[in-house]
């Protein structure tokens, strides 16, 4: 009786431990689903950031309920195991959360305290909503407060993709030599063009600025243009940001000064000397011109540098041995060099002398003296 009963309680054990397992990956699978929802493109907003000298993506706690709560109908469809108790309140979703936290899908984070600035004239301390720098938390618990790090990265198909594009762009950039010429070309077109987008847009920026900070406001263009503790698409949002100066009188004199020392400038170009804003202008527009021109000119070798090329043979491809000759900085290989250079054969022919004129009373001679035979440098 006794062995019949601890068998009973065996097996009840044992499948009582297999239902416990096949609860628990149930339960992960229920969890990566809404993991995954949540990483999708419509799923919950983040942002980036830099924690321990690495970019993340982070989100926070208030509007994780938020999104939560809004999309309560998909989230028991994708876990109702872990929704069956409900999931209609604040306490319901942060349940879910902690489950997700101590999966290791996120992690709590805080902010880097450098990133609170005070302001020049209240003194108040002003605290950005979304911090650019994290640091995680020792107390790993989910509220509806606070900043929650993503661990799981979700879909690595576009990652993938991007690293097949990077590779294949380095083989294609190492390739460069051997790419048609009208490739070539329209590369440079594109470098150049996009060179020039860049530095005007660096030109208006500091010209709208400089402008209105005349009138005490800070207004930037793409203020995070050059911030690299943003992500790329980030660094073109928002596409403009302003706040008014709070400024002392001291600094309200400078700008107005820098402002008359300015119009001043302008007006005595513009009305003495025209003609040297005119040659600038025509300078910038030619430098322009020639830096858009010299590229192509050196890939085909139309140009000065080109044609020197192409008379030194660009396109030839040298022997060994005249290569080794060139390495070594030799004109002419060892072999040509040893032997004696050959020497051009002379006339063998006799120079005859011009006679002078016979001195007066002495007759002139019949017979033309005839000189000894000249050896030639060859017979010598």
């Amino acid at each position: 009786y006794q062995r019949r009963v601890m068998g009973i309680f065996v097996v009840q054990a044992k499948k009582m431990k297999t239902d416990t397992m096949s609860q628990q990956g149930m339960a992960n699978k229920e969890l990566l689903s809404v993991a995954q929802f949540l990483r999708s493109s419509k799923g919950l907003r983040t942002k980036s950031a830099a924690e321990i000298g690495k970019r993340v993506d982070y989100f926070r706690g208030d509007e994780f309920v938020q999104f939560m709560l809004s999309k309560a109908t998909d989230i028991k469809k994708l876990a109702p195991n872990a929704t069956s108790s409900g999931f209609d309140t604040n306490t319901d979703v942060l349940r879910l959360g902690n489950l997700l936290l101590k999966s290791g899908f996120f992690h709590r984070s805080e902010r880097v305290l450098d990133e609170v600035t005070a302001s020049s004239s209240s003194g108040t301390r002003k605290v950005s909503k979304w911090p650019k720098k994290l640091r995680p938390l020792n107390e790993q618990v989910m509220t509806d407060s606070g900043f929650y790090t993503w661990i799981y990265t979700g879909s690595q198909t576009f990652s993938y993709f991007l690293c097949f594009m990077i590779v294949l762009g380095a083989l294609g950039i190492c390739m460069f030599p051997i790419w048609p010429l009208k490739l070539k070309i329209g590369l440079w077109y594109v470098s150049v063009i996009l060179l020039t987008i860049m530095l005007g847009i660096m030109t208006v920026r500091l010209i709208v600025y400089a402008a209105l900070w005349f009138v005490g406001w800070d207004f930037w263009i793409m203020p995070n243009l050059f911030d690299d503790t943003v992500s790329f698409t980030a660094s073109f949002r928002p596409l403009f940001s302003g706040s008014r100066r709070k400024d002392e009188w001291k600094m309200v004199f400078v700008r107005f000064f820098v402002f008359l020392l300015v119009c001043a400038s302008i007006w005595y170009l513009h009305q003495e000397q025209p003609e040297r804003v005119r040659d600038a202008k025509e300078a910038g527009y030619q430098s322009f011109v020639d830096i858009l021109e010299w590229g192509p000119a050196r890939l085909t070798g139309s140009g000065e540098e080109g044609k020197v090329a192409g008379r030194r043979g660009r396109h030839h491809i040298p022997a060994f041995d005249e290569f080794f000759n060139e390495i070594m900085g030799e004109d002419q290989p060892a072999e040509a060099a040893a032997s004696p250079s050959p020497v051009p054969e002379e006339s063998t022919a006799a120079e005859v002398p011009i006679q002078a004129e016979p001195a007066p009373g002495q007759a002139h001679s019949t017979t033309a003296e005839v000189p000894p035979k000249a050896e030639t440098k060859a017979e010598l």
